[in-house]
């Protein structure tokens, strides 16, 4: 009896100390792996556990390893390694899976989301090496797969990642070694259960290709062998014992023989070798002639092959070569035939002249600055009708303006320089040069030019509104700008004004600002025009003088038309000209009060001393005017027209002033307005000059009170 007990007891013992020692394949919430521990896959394949790798550094890392194998098919903390015993892979509650350590953060390898947080879940390692956290449902099935080693796949034989990757490459359906994402060896693409190049027949491969997933797998033909593919430091993939390579990444050029790659030139012995261009993603191929073959039907047959295809394709490349000599030779036709011939020796230095140009490659590539193109006479008279008079917009000094619509459907406003322009050509390089490099919502956008024997004429966005003055002076179109239209009106040309002399690549004055020169876009926004007679200044420049005075009377400050000396401030008298015209809706050089001899400027000026400003106000603006803003702009105006420069604001300042009302004003002094009589020409350097108006109005000579 005393030995039936002992025997139960034994038997009981044994039992116990068996399921304690047994290794469980999965990790519940709350449960841990130290470094004393390890999971083991259901039928003993593959284990999880902590490993030492640097023995001399004792850092260990969380490894799986087939158990048949040395080698380690998956790391999980490759780039930081813990000091071993220190180790434990751990699933929180909040269903965290991570690797924790005394010294240092933890490596996370899952982290819960609000959806998953509650969940149930556990970690298994499986036979096929995969290690996977799954949310499970109530009956104990698995419900999805949150995480798994899978899709974090590494080198099976170093813990450190190398410079070469092994990745499937999904578009192509095709397999790529990658050297630091160097594509060094392609597998050629998957069909009829195989790859192009890869001819070893010891593994099946398989391909799944959805809208939800696209992956390629593989197993091996003999059920015994163990399925393992090794990617070494040097490009080589071969598997798990390398006695047999399924690629190597050291294609070259030349030839290939055992050993690596070599250059130079070898006469072969044996049969034909295909060696594929690593270069490409295509079974591009380099054949070698050898001696014994070159007898054979098969190497016959090839060669005809070959040769033929040779033909061909050289037949085709001399097709493709003279369509493309034809399509050139045709359009240097084209263009050769609307392009004048330009002398540059003609032209002044950009910054050392009053005209300003450069016309570099105008002739050269038919294309200039910001997407500028050249229009071929044929298309600019297709567009306008042949300068149809119905089309025919206006005339100026330039010469007139035409509406076209091109072939695009866009409209636009053609310049055609009239034979006896006063502008000449070189106002129109200077325009064409200048306009092309500046891009300000308030400056006129040039599209293109076209040159065609003596014809010069310039293509731009087409102004449904056209100028400022066809409105502003006419009485009835006036009334479709209220104080708020002028008002932003004013402030668009401060705008456009200051970007010209602070703010745009090219430091510009333009020095022919006047109403005729505001275009008016579809929303009455205003865009500054006509850039034939501005001039560049260097960054360090402030003021230039000339002996060749351009400009319309009226808006020309009194230093430039005296002294032929021009600044940033003529164009800020300018704009104060311009400015009051804009409020009173009346001319400056046609302004005339009772037996006075004053100009606009100079009625502005006595009705601001007599501190009746509001009556240079325009009447229409009566139900729409904001009178403090109103006699504000006025204040302003005056300050832009005094007769010293030295005194005006800058853009900069004017534009300030416009638009805070809280800034103070300073108190104006007597603006620059004179008595005038009309004379045909002026003299500004004891010799006679020709002065013109760009608008071929007569010309009158300013005379200093």
């Amino acid at each position: 009896m005393a030995s039936s007990v002992d025997l139960i007891c034994f038997l009981f013992l044994s039992s116990l100390w068996s399921s304690c020692n047994a290794a469980a394949s999965t990790l519940k919430p709350g449960e841990t792996l130290d470094s004393s521990s390890s999971l083991v896959s259901v039928n003993g394949n593959f284990t999880l556990s902590f490993r030492v790798y640097d023995h001399d550094a004792n850092l260990s890392y969380l490894v799986i390893k087939r158990s048949a194998s040395h080698n380690y098919a998956w790391v999980a903390n490759r780039e930081t390694p813990i000091l071993y015993p220190l180790g434990m892979l751990s699933l929180d509650r909040n269903n965290t899976l991570k690797i924790t350590h005394r010294d240092g953060d933890a490596v996370v390898l899952y982290s819960a989301s609000s959806e998953t947080i509650n969940s149930t879940t556990v970690a298994t390692l499986m036979d096929s090496g995969n290690f996977v956290l799954e949310e499970m449902s109530s009956d104990g099935s698995a419900k999805r797969v949150l995480w798994q080693s899978f899709d974090y796949p590494g080198d099976v034989l170093l813990p450190v990642p190398g410079p070469f990757t092994l990745d499937w490459d999904p578009d192509g359906h095709e397999l790529k070694i990658r050297r630091r994402g160097v594509v060094y060896w392609s597998s050629g693409v998957y069909r009829d259960g195989g790859f192009e190049f890869i001819k070893d027949k010891r593994y099946n491969f398989s391909v799944v290709s959805n809208e939800n997933e696209d992956y390629f797998s593989y197993t091996a033909v003999d059920p015994n062998a163990i399925p393992e593919w090794l990617l070494t430091t040097v490009g080589r993939l071969s598997d798990l014992d390398g006695s047999h390579d399924i690629a190597k990444a050291d294609f070259c050029y030349g030839y290939k023989t055992e050993g690596g790659c070599q250059t130079g030139c070898r006469f072969w012995t044996g049969k034909l070798k295909f060696i594929a261009d690593s270069t490409g993603y295509s079974s591009t191929v380099v054949y070698f002639l050898t001696k014994e073959s070159a007898g054979s039907s098969s190497y016959a047959a090839h060669k005809w092959v070959w040769i033929g295809t040779g033909i061909a394709t050289s037949l085709l490349l001399m097709v493709v070569c003279i369509v493309c000599c034809l399509l050139r030779r045709r359009k240097l036709v084209l263009f050769g035939k609307n392009k004048a011939k330009i002398d540059e020796k003609d032209l002044l230095d950009l910054r050392g002249s009053d005209i300003s140009t450069d016309v570099h490659g105008l002739q050269n590539d038919g294309s200039m600055g910001h997407d500028l193109r050249f229009f071929s006479y044929e298309s600019v008279t297709a567009a306008t009708d042949y300068f149809s008079l119905q089309n025919k917009l206006g005339e100026g000094g330039f010469g007139p303006v035409y509406k076209g619509k091109l072939s695009t459907g866009r409209e636009v406003a053609v310049k055609r320089l009239s034979g006896g322009s006063v502008q000449g050509t070189l106002e129109f390089k200077n325009e064409l040069v200048l306009i092309s490099e500046l891009q300000h919502t308030n400056l006129v956008q040039l599209l293109g030019y076209c040159i065609h024997g003596a014809e010069r004429m310039l293509i731009y966005e087409y102004m449904p509104n056209k100028s400022l003055d066809y409105i502003l002076f006419d009485s009835t179109r006036g009334m479709l700008l209220d104080w708020e239209k002028r008002f932003n009106i004013i402030e668009g040309i401060a705008q456009g004004l200051l970007y010209l002399h602070k703010y745009s690549r090219l430091k510009v004055i333009h020095r022919d600002l006047k109403a005729s020169n505001i275009l008016l876009d579809e929303d009455m926004n205003p865009k500054i025009s006509d850039f034939g007679m501005a001039r560049i200044f260097t960054v360090n420049e402030v003021e230039a003088n000339t002996n060749r005075i351009v400009g319309t009377y009226g808006y020309m400050s009194p230093e430039y038309a005296m002294e032929g000396i021009f600044s940033g401030k003529s164009d800020v008298f300018s704009f104060g000209v311009l400015m009051l015209e804009i409020i009173s809706g009346r001319r400056n050089n046609s302004f005339h009060v009772g037996h006075r001899a004053l100009n606009l400027v100079g009625y502005a000026w006595e009705l601001w001393k007599e501190g009746a400003g509001l009556e240079l106000m325009d009447l229409r603006l009566s139900d729409s005017c904001i009178r403090d803003q109103l006699l504000r702009c006025i204040h302003v105006g005056l300050l832009c027209v005094e007769e010293d420069a030295e005194h005006r604001p800058t853009m900069s300042d004017t534009l300030s002033m416009l638009t805070n009302e809280s800034l103070p004003l300073p108190t104006p002094t007597k603006p620059a307005f004179f008595p005038v009589r009309r004379v045909a020409e002026v003299d500004v350097s004891g010799s006679r000059s020709e002065m013109s108006s760009a608008n071929d109005l007569s010309t009158t000579v300013i005379i200093g009170r």
